[in-house]
C-alpha cells in the first residue's frame, strides 16, 4: 500500500494550528472527549498508554482513527467491562481505526498504545458516521470535496440486485478507499488501481444490504474535490486451461530458472456469462484485465503453475524429472542413449541461455571437437541427422 505522505509532529501541528482544526492535548489517564475533537496523544514508550473516555449523545456508530507516523493500536471497552473493539492498521500506513457501535446509554474507553519509542505525534478523534451519510445510486457520478479540516467522506450504497459492482474515482488527485459492510468491517480497500492515481475496486454485493464507503486522499494540505461512482460490472469468475504450455518436463532443480509459459491459452468466464480468450504468447489485457502466471512449489515440494484473473484461479502441475546418466555419445546432451533432433534443439536452449547444461552435457555438446559449443554443433548434428555430411 502507498504510504501516507511523511510528515513530522511539529508541521502535524504546524497544519492543524493553520487551518483551524480543533487540537487539544490529552492528559495521561481519565480524558473524557468530545466528539469531532482532534486529540494529540502522548504515547513515547511501548509500556506507556493513554485512556480516552468518550459518552456518545446518540446511539449509532463512531469511528476512532488515529492519524501519524507511528505504529499505534487501540482496545475499547465499555463501562460494564466488556470489550467492544480492537485495532492495529486498519487505516491508512500503519494507524488504527476502528468502527463501533455505541449504546448513548453507555460510556467507552479508547487504550491507546504504541509498539515504536519515538516522540513524534499521535493524533486521534471520534466521529459518528453512519447518519449524515449520503447515499450514492448506482451509475450516477457524485462530486465530493475534502477540506483542509476533514480527513474523509463517506457515502453508502444499497444494490438493488446480487452482483459485482465496481467502485471508482475519476480526478487529477490522489485517492484512496476503504468498502465497509452493514456493521463497518473492512470489506476491500484500494489505492491506486484506477486511472492515473485513482481507487478502483469491485466486490460482490448482496441485494438489499447497506455498504459504505469511504473516501480519502493523501494532500492533507489542501482542500481536494473528486467524482466517485459506482456501477455493476462484470468479472472473471472461471478460468479454463485450453492449452498447456509446449514444455512441461524440467530437469530437478531448474525449474525456476527455466520454466516456459509458451503455448499456454486460456478461456476466462465472465460473470455476465460473456467469455474471452487469452494467450500467453499474446500476454495482453481483456476488457482491463491483467493475466497472472507464475509457478510455485506445493507442500510435497512438487512444482505447479497458477493462472489468476479477476476473481478466479487455476492452476496445474508440471513435471520434475531426474536427469539420467551420461552415456558418453558425442551429441547426447539429454543422455537418452542416441542423438536425434532433440540434442540439437537442447544445444540450442543453452546457447539462448533458456536452459543451463551440465559439465557433463557441455562434455558431449561439443559435436564439431572445436573445444566450444556453438550454434555450428546444433547444425552439425542436424545436417548428420538428415544424412547430409
Amino acid at each position: 500500500m502507498k504510504m501516507l505522505k511523511k510528515i513530522t509532529s511539529l508541521l502535524l501541528i504546524a497544519v492543524f494550528t493553520v487551518f483551524a482544526v480543533p487540537v487539544e492535548k490529552a492528559s495521561a489517564y481519565d480524558n473524557y472527549i468530545d466528539e469531532g475533537v482532534m486529540y494529540l496523544i502522548d504515547v513515547n514508550h511501548t509500556d506507556d498508554y493513554m485512556t480516552l473516555t468518550f459518552l456518545p449523545k446518540e446511539t449509532g456508530y463512531y469511528k476512532f482513527s488515529s492519524f501519524s507516523e507511528r505504529d499505534p493500536y487501540v482496545y475499547c471497552f465499555d463501562d460494564e467491562g466488556n470489550m467492544v473493539s480492537f485495532d492495529d492498521d486498519s487505516g491508512i500506513d500503519k494507524n488504527f481505526s476502528t468502527t463501533v457501535f455505541m449504546d448513548w446509554k453507555l460510556s467507552y474507553t479508547f487504550f491507546i498504545y504504541a509498539y515504536d519509542e519515538t516522540n513524534d505525534a499521535i493524533f486521534a478523534k471520534v466521529e459518528k458516521i453512519d447518519d449524515r451519510i449520503t447515499e450514492l445510486k448506482e451509475n450516477e457520478s457524485c462530486e465530493v470535496a475534502l477540506s483542509k479540516s476533514t480527513n474523509s467522506v463517506y457515502r453508502k450504497f444499497v444494490p438493488k440486485s446480487d452482483g459485482y459492482y465496481a467502485f471508482y474515482s475519476s480526478s487529477d488527485e490522489d485517492t484512496y478507499a476503504f468498502l465497509y459492510d452493514n456493521k463497518w468491517n473492512v470489506i476491500d480497500e484500494d489505492n491506486d488501481s484506477g486511472v492515473g492515481k485513482n481507487f478502483s475496486l469491485s466486490c460482490y454485493l448482496e441485494k438489499g444490504k447497506k455498504y459504505y464507503l469511504e473516501a480519502t486522499g493523501y494532500e492533507d494540505s489542501k482542500d481536494l474535490s473528486f467524482d466517485i461512482c459506482i456501477k455493476p460490472t462484470k468479472v472473471v469468475s472461471e478460468i479454463e486451461i485450453l492449452s498447456l504450455p509446449t514444455r512441461m518436463d524440467y530437469y530437478e532443480g531448474e525449474v525456476k530458472e527455466t520454466i516456459d509459459y509458451s503455448g499456454l491459452r486460456l478461456k476466462l468466464k465472465y460473470t455476465d456469462s460473456s467469455v474471452a480468450y487469452w494467450s500467453y504468447d499474446e500476454n495482453e489485457e481483456i476488457d482491463g484485465v491483467t493475466v497472472d502466471v507464475g509457478c510455485a512449489k506445493d507442500e510435497n515440494s512438487k512444482y505447479y503453475v497458477y493462472v489468476i484473473a479477476g476473481f478466479a484461479y487455476n492452476e496445474f502441475y508440471i513435471n520434475e524429472i531426474k536427469k539420467p546418466d551420461p552415456t558418453g555419445i558425442l551429441g547426447d546432451v539429454d543422455f537418452d542413449g542416441r542423438v536425434t533432433i532433440m540434442d540439437a534443439t537442447f544445444i540450442q536452449m543453452h546457447l539462448a541461455e533458456i536452459i543451463s547444461f551440465s559439465d557433463a552435457q557441455l562434455s558431449v555438446a561439443d559435436f564439431d571437437l572445436d573445444n566450444e559449443v556453438t550454434i555450428l554443433d546444433a547444425t552439425d548434428i542436424q545436417m548428420t541427422l538428415a544424412g547430409l555430411i
